[in-house]
């Protein structure tokens, strides 16, 4: 309503101006007049950082959550505060025990992501595919935190491993994947079909330093060169022109750098130079 955009600008012309305590209390009317956006309660939480009241924001971003109806506003009220907490410090035993009581969407996911914390496990997401358990016993979790992108499956005929425009439309899980004895992680791909500007994962972490491991494989063309791209951690690359091609059709390739995080959120990005970019799947393990 109108009300409620009237006291949203005159909480952004204060905080602008440095009065950050009288912005504040602009923005909780805005928030107080029409809850269904998350801009009021996001503006709100940045005062109550920026003037040294955290745990008043936290109740402001949670509080939110609860009467957001909108599932993106919640998803970014949410976002806001785990980052926060991370760059604060706080344990993932202790923001488990705050996190709303949202059944789908981030929330879940961010749920799931807290309980592999909290246990001192690795998080393993198995990109643009369902939850699926390794050989040894190991579980991974079906696609989340992803940013953009696509989920694909190549659909191949085994008479025809190459897959053309003529391939039957059997069961993806005829094809198999060399090098490895979990094929279902790399049959499936989240990959980035147009410009890739920014993060394709998002993933909210601790501070500290982490091993990440790439999966790929080539599973579209079987040849290699068809396609390169860069892979970049915290926006600095860690592979360069890489093909997953290079090594064969339908093979595992995996891949592992380490860098530190202390932003809350491990930025994993796919930039495009030939072909489409894709990715099978993602481990992160914090190094002790």
């Amino acid at each position: 309503g109108a009300e409620s955009r009237i006291a949203y600008l005159e909480g952004r012309i204060r905080q602008r101006a440095g009065n950050l305590a009288d912005a504040a209390e602009w923005f909780r009317e805005a928030a107080r007049l029409d809850g269904s956006r998350p801009e009021p309660c996001l503006r709100l939480a940045d005062c109550l950082f920026a003037i040294g009241e955290p745990a008043a924001a936290e109740d402001e971003l949670l509080g939110a959550v609860e009467t957001m109806a909108e599932p993106w506003g919640a998803d970014a009220i949410l976002g806001r505060w785990i980052e926060e907490s991370f760059r604060a410090g706080r344990p993932p035993a202790g923001l488990l025990a705050r996190l709303p009581e949202r059944g789908k969407g981030f929330a879940a996911d961010l749920r799931w992501l807290l309980e592999r914390l909290a246990a001192g496990e690795a998080v393993r997401i198995n990109c643009g595919g369902p939850e699926f358990t390794s050989t040894r016993g190991v579980v991974w979790s079906a696609d989340r935190f992803h940013a953009r992108g696509v989920r694909r499956i190549r659909v191949l005929d085994p008479r025809d491993p190459v897959g053309g425009p003529d391939a039957s439309p059997l069961d993806v899980h005829l094809l198999e994947i060399e090098e490895t004895d979990d094929d279902p992680i790399y049959r499936a791909q989240r990959a980035i079909l147009g410009p890739s500007p920014g993060a394709l994962y998002r993933v909210p972490l601790p501070r500290g330093s982490y091993r990440v491991t790439f999966h790929f494989s080539e599973v579209e063309r079987d040849q290699p060169g068809t396609r390169g791209f860069d892979v970049a951690i915290e926006g600095e690359t860690v592979l360069s022109d890489f093909d997953p091609g290079a090594r064969g059709f339908a093979k595992a390739k995996v891949v592992s750098r380490e860098r530190r995080v202390d932003d809350g959120r491990l930025d994993l990005e796919l930039r495009a130079k030939k072909g489409k970019p894709a990715i099978a799947g993602i481990e992160i393990e914090m190094i002790p």
